[in-house]
Order: C-alpha cells, then sequence, then structure tokens
C-alpha cells in the first residue's frame, strides 16, 4: 500500500521550511543536494514509507523553504535539520542526505549526535574540494547576483537539465519524461531561485577545509557510504575515505551510475538503504532484554 505524503511549513531555526512527510514508525530524514528539492526523493520516499516515518524538507535557500539572506553555514544547515526534527516531534531519528546533504547530515550528527540513529551518505563532499563550475559561477563576486537577475523560467530549466544530466552515468541520460518533470525548477520565481542558490554556495564554501572534516573520526553511530564509480562531482575517494575515519561504516557502490544514485540506479538504492535501516532497527532490538 502506498502511503500519502502530505507538505507543510515550519519553522526550523528561524527558517521558514517546507516539510514533506509520509508514513509511520521510526523516524527517517530525508536532505537532498545543492541545488535540488525534496522532489528528488519521489522515488525513495514512498518506498521507505511502508516501514518509516519519512520526512524530507527544502534546504535553507532551496526548493520552496526561505531564500532570503541569512546563515547559510554548515553549522546553520546542520541546526535547520535539528529544527525540522523539533517541529516534527521526532527525538530521534535515521539521517540520509544526497550531496551537500551528505556533509549536512555530518554537521547535524556532530551538532546533535543524540538526535542521530544512524548515517546514510551518499555521494559526498567530505572534504574541501575545487566546486562544479556551476557553483564557480554563484561565487563570483558580482557574477552570482547578475546571473540570479537576468534568470527567467527559460534559461533556468535549460541550465538546471544540462547540469542534472551532466552528473549522472550515460547510460541514465535517457531519463523518462516524469524524471524530467522531477528537476528542482520553479517558473514562478526563478530569480529568488537562483538567488536562494547563490546564498547557499557562498554559505557553505565547498572549497575551503571546514573545521568538521576534523572531527568525524568522534562519531559513533552506524554509516552507510554510498557512491557511483563514474562520479564527476565528487571524487570517488571521498567515499573511501570518509569511510576510513568513520568508527562504524561501510561503502557501497554503484558500477553504472554517477553523482545520483538514488536517481540512477533507485532500485538498488532504496534496497540497500532499507536493509541498512532494517539492521539498524534488529541491532536495537537485540539490546532490548528479551529481544529478539
Amino acid at each position: 500500500m502506498r502511503a500519502e505524503s502530505r507538505d507543510r511549513f515550519v519553522v526550523a531555526d528561524g527558517v521558514r521550511t517546507r516539510v514533506r512527510e509520509a508514513g509511520r514508525g521510526v523516524a527517517v530524514l530525508l536532505i537532498h543536494g545543492f541545488a535540488d528539492g525534496l522532489g528528488t526523493w519521489w522515488r525513495t520516499l514512498p518506498v521507505l514509507a511502508r516501514r518509516y516515518r519519512v520526512l524530507a524538507y527544502d534546504l535553507h535557500g532551496c526548493g520552496s523553504s526561505e531564500k532570503g539572506p541569512g546563515r547559510y553555514d554548515l553549522e546553520s544547515l546542520g541546526a535547520q535539520a535539528v529544527g525540522v526534527l523539533d517541529a516534527a516531534g521526532v527525538e530521534r531519528a535515521h539521517l540520509i542526505g544526497h550531496s551537500l546533504g551528505a556533509k549536512i547530515a555530518l554537521a547535524t550528527a556532530l551538532l546533535a549526535p543524540e538526535r542521530v540513529r544512524s548515517l546514510a551518505l551518499e555521494s559526498p563532499p567530505a572534504f574541501a574540494m575545487p566546486p562544479p563550475w556551476e557553483l564557480r559561477l554563484l561565487l563570483t563576486p558580482l557574477l552570482g547576483e547578475l546571473l540570479a537577475a537576468c534568470a527567467t523560467p527559460w534559461t533556468t530549466r535549460l541550465a538546471t537539465k544540462r547540469a542534472f544530466l551532466r552528473m549522472v552515468h550515460p547510460a541514465s541520460r535517457t531519463w523518462s519524461e516524469e524524471r524530467h518533470r522531477r528537476l528542482p525548477v520553479h517558473d514562478d520565481d526563478p530569480r529568488a531561485l537562483i538567488t536562494g542558490w547563490m546564498h547557499l554556495a557562498r554559505g557553505i564554501a565547498l572549497h575551503q577545509a571546514h573545521p568538521i572534516e576534523a572531527s568525524y573520526a568522534s562519531l559513533e553511530v552506524p554509516a552507510l557510504v554510498l557512491c557511483g564509480e563514474s562520479d564527476p562531482n565528487v571524487p570517488v575517494e571521498h567515499a573511501r575515505r570518509l569511510v576510513q575515519l568513520l568508527a562504524h561504516a561501510r561503502l557501497r557502490s554503484y558500477a553504472h551510475a554517477a553523482h545520483v544514485p538514488h536517481a540512477e540506479c533507485d532500485r538498488d538504492f532504496t534496497t540497500d538503504i532499507m536493509r541498512f535501516l532494517d539492521e539498524q532497527s534488529q541491532a536495537r532490538d537485540s539490546e532490548v532484554p528479551g529481544g529478539r
């Protein structure tokens, strides 16, 4: 049976945030990547919602969440994630993050380890790296503002489609029309959309080393790191290095995927995620006296 999803707006660490929820049970929080939105989980969310209470939200600066000036650093984005859990009345959740969302999941686990049951980290830009050229444009003073001021529905759709198709494996580029409709483009206000991405790009500063990178080894939660072997955006070495640093982590790679395994090989991805979450539930039950 397909779980019905519902959208609402909450205030998470002072940011007006769109949240989508479906299912019942132990909570799972989905955190999307840069310049994306909660709609990216359109395959993943309903599958997980068969056995879990799933929450997805739009990051500050993305989707239908607030996009104006504000705090876009990693600590603030982690605080937004905790704020979403607070608004939903969730004490602890499994965190699943894609790309930038994976780094935000790590920041959240370091900020509030008592709120995190486990981490699933997909295509994680876990360490400082040269940003993709799209981010470099937004990072450039005045050029980012000019791009936002000149944005139109047509140019935004075209640029977003090309950027997303560049991120996936060649075998994934013949996407269905449904997948194209799920790209994070909102024609109602493209200038606000690009402005939000500009604020986010400048706040996270992926090209700079961040203090949280020195603290990964302190995390004690179970972790699954997932990556495509042909990722053009984030070096696969980031995933391998992260697995070595985390205390309880393992790696799952996909030979025919690039930067977006949850869209490119969604069945394998959701199967692996569901298995990982179920393992955590079984481990928790075994710790309870009389549990099986």
